[in-house]
């Protein structure tokens, strides 16, 4: 089955306040995105279309298919066909994400990180409406969403293969990506964790995460590749000293604008 390409066109920017929202969750506002449940729908409604095509090829997965990838569109075409990656899909995570205004600088990261080499790929935030039987599954700042966002709430799109999410897939490096925001927040200026709890749960699941990542990625080498981005420095030196992370899959990359 060839990749997932949604077309940027189906993740437009999410909705900012002010934006339009109908009384039973559906944006109308042109700017205002789509929901998820839309996304979902019209995956599904292109996915009908395959299976009347490709019978045999196509599987029943948590995430549906869409279409695939168009290869053309990167300058090495042949490097993309061979790339094992780009048979993932875009779209919601599986498991929740938290998208608050105490985490926001988080994803917005998150998305600053996926969409650097991502075209023809991007990466938005999704609106999760009222309307959405998963929205249950989204935990989120109900204060915010009321004031600021008509009380509709926000996930995120991420890269999905081998059942394993990523935060991104940059198509043109075979590259998949994963984001690491404000963790400063959980360190004292010497470095040492705020609570003990904090080695396990916070930089203890690093090590696991990125286990799991190297190990879905493992078929399709040696093509594919890993990286980790962390928007501060001494967040990836604990992740490595106490999360055991590989170090030669981290970089550091400064959020721009933000102050170090």
């Amino acid at each position: 089955m060839g990749s997932i390409f949604v077309p940027p066109s189906a993740f437009p920017p999410y909705l900012p306040p002010g934006g339009q929202v109908g009384g039973d969750g559906t944006a109308t506002d042109p700017i205002g995105g789509p929901t998820v449940g839309q996304v979902v729908d019209e995956l599904k409604d292109q996915l009908g279309g395959l299976r009347g095509k490709q019978q045999s090829d196509v599987k029943t997965d948590p995430i549906v298919q869409a279409r695939e990838m168009d290869c053309s569109q990167l300058p090495d075409e042949t490097a993309c066909n061979q790339c094992l990656l780009r048979k993932g899909v875009i779209g919601p995570p599986m498991t929740p994400r938290y998208v608050t205004h105490k985490n926001l600088v988080n994803y917005d990261y998150q998305l600053h990180v996926a969409n650097l080499k991502s075209a023809p790929l991007l990466f938005t935030y999704l609106v999760a409406d009222q309307a959405d039987p998963e929205r249950s599954f989204f935990s989120v700042d109900n204060l915010f969403d009321h004031l600021n966002r008509n009380g509709f709430s926000r996930t995120i799109a991420e890269w999905h293969f081998n059942a394993c999410e990523f935060d991104g897939f940059w198509p043109s490096e075979c590259r998949v990506v994963e984001a690491k925001g404000n963790y400063d927040a959980f360190l004292l200026p010497n470095n040492r964790l705020k609570a003990d709890w904090m080695a396990d749960t916070v930089f203890g699941e690093m090590g696991a995460q990125m286990a799991r990542q190297k190990a879905a990625i493992a078929m399709a080498q040696p093509q594919a590749k890993l990286t980790w981005y962390f928007m501060q420095p001494r967040s990836m030196q604990v992740a490595i000293r106490i999360g055991g992370v590989d170090a030669a899959l981290c970089r550091v990359l400064p959020m721009p604008g933000a102050s170090s």
